[in-house]
């Protein structure tokens, strides 16, 4: 597959924040897919939770 040449485009930084794991799991398949189809280039993906018991994890 190939993506569009991103080295002209500066970077950016995507944030999204879901009531509960299944929304943030899904939201990040959605972004996935659309780094396949190479509509985005995404270079490194992660998950920070929080809870009212636990400390913040990612």
């Amino acid at each position: 597959m190939m993506h569009q040449d991103t080295s002209n485009i500066p970077d950016q930084i995507v944030v999204a924040a879901s009531n509960d794991e299944m929304g943030t799991v899904e939201g990040l398949s959605e972004l996935e897919a659309a780094n396949l189809a190479g509509l985005i280039d995404i270079q490194n993906t992660t998950v920070i939770r929080k809870d009212g018991i636990r400390p913040v994890t990612y």
